[in-house]
């Protein structure tokens, strides 16, 4: 009998590892938020540990069985569908808005962010697109077209949902896998500099994303402004030391640190964990890198490797984003951390996509 073909272990180890450390900072968390807006405290961890944890699990299991040549066969269906859900948000019975913003659809009692399948549907429609047309990658404006014209797609729903941070977080994993891609460079440049355009645009036609940019290079600005969120983060951060204040010990989550359980639950890690547990979260990051770049290097399919790549790289531009912004190396972003802020759409969209890549690393050796 044929040898069974095995998942690649480092990198299942390595995403369980982040699993369980996020949810224990996550539960930490819970706590300040819970005894600063009366929430529900286990309310809100159930909701995490089922959808997230429980359902992410069961979903990643579910997908390293499935073969991912299904998944490439419909990659232009699943983005259709993610965009047209994208929608449906904006009908009355079915969008949640908060913040002055429509993110979210309530389904039974249940809340999900549309944009987090857009997020992956946009990595898997490239890839298999790519996969289904490699001999036209060597023509100069085939990968350029088809990168531009995702991005596109992307940015109606977006716009409208005021969402102008997951823009540039979709588009720098796309146009990542165009340089991997064999792509002609000349077109690259050209991509590049496009990019670059329509960011500054972006940057000085948006009020809330000009004054975010503009108070990261004006971080002594006082009062309450928009750089109030990177002050009480430094604070919890600076507080923690280097061997931290000890789990449950955070003092800013009850306090004044805005979305503890969110884009800033890395300042609460950094607290309570300190330099030790901060540095131990990042470590895991690149250890996740280094395993999930080498299964997208040693793929048997373009789309398996772009896949991969895409995938990999989406986890690892938001979670550095996160933490960067916490720390005054980026401006404030409010993209939450993976595998650590709250979010069970997140987690459960995640750990599917990581199921993926654990059937794709059944036929490379790493």
């Amino acid at each position: 009998m044929p040898k069974k073909k095995s998942v690649n272990k480092p990198f299942l180890w390595t995403v369980l590892a982040l699993v369980f450390f996020g949810f224990t900072v996550f539960y930490s968390a819970s706590t300040g938020l819970a005894a600063r807006e009366g929430l529900a405290f286990y309310g809100i961890i159930m909701n995490q540990l089922f959808i997230g944890v429980l359902g992410g699990l069961f979903m990643m299991f579910i997908f390293s069985k499935v073969d991912h040549n299904i998944i490439k066969k419909y990659g232009l269906l699943f983005f259709i569908i993610a965009l047209i859900t994208n929608f449906l948000m904006f009908i009355p019975s079915l969008g949640i808005t908060n913040g002055g913003a429509t993110r979210w659809i309530g389904i039974g009692g249940f809340s999900l962010q549309p944009s987090e399948f857009l997020k992956v549907t946009s990595i898997i429609l490239i890839a298999s697109w790519f996969n289904f047309h490699k001999k036209d990658l060597k023509k100069p404006w085939f990968a350029l077209i088809s990168i531009i014209s995702t991005i596109f797609m992307i940015t109606i729903p977006l716009i409208l949902q005021k969402d102008f941070d997951i823009i540039f977080l979709i588009a720098l994993p796309l146009i990542a896998m165009f340089f991997v891609s064999k792509a002609p460079l000349k077109t690259g440049l050209i991509l590049g500099g496009i990019t670059l355009l329509v960011a500054t645009i972006l940057i000085f036609t948006i009020p809330h994303v000009k004054t975010r940019v503009f108070g990261f290079f004006n971080p002594n600005e006082g009062g309450q402004t928009v750089n109030y969120q990177y002050r009480q983060s430094q604070i919890a951060i600076g507080s923690g030391g280097i061997f931290g204040k000890g789990f449950g010990q955070s003092t800013q989550k009850f306090g004044s640190l805005p979305e503890p359980t969110n884009d800033s639950i890395f300042a609460v890690l950094a607290e309570e964990f300190g330099l030790i547990g901060s540095t131990l979260l990042i470590a895991l990051y690149f250890v996740f890198g280094i395993f999930g770049y080498k299964i997208a290097s040693s793929a048997k399919t373009i789309f398996g490797s772009l896949f991969t790549f895409g995938i990999v790289t989406l986890i690892l531009v938001q979670s550095f984003m996160n933490i960067a912004s916490m720390v005054g190396l980026f401006p404030i972003t409010g993209q939450p951390l993976v595998f650590v802020s709250h979010g069970g759409t997140s987690l459960l969209v995640t750990l599917s996509m990581i199921g993926i890549i654990l059937n794709i690393s059944k036929e490379v050796k790493v």
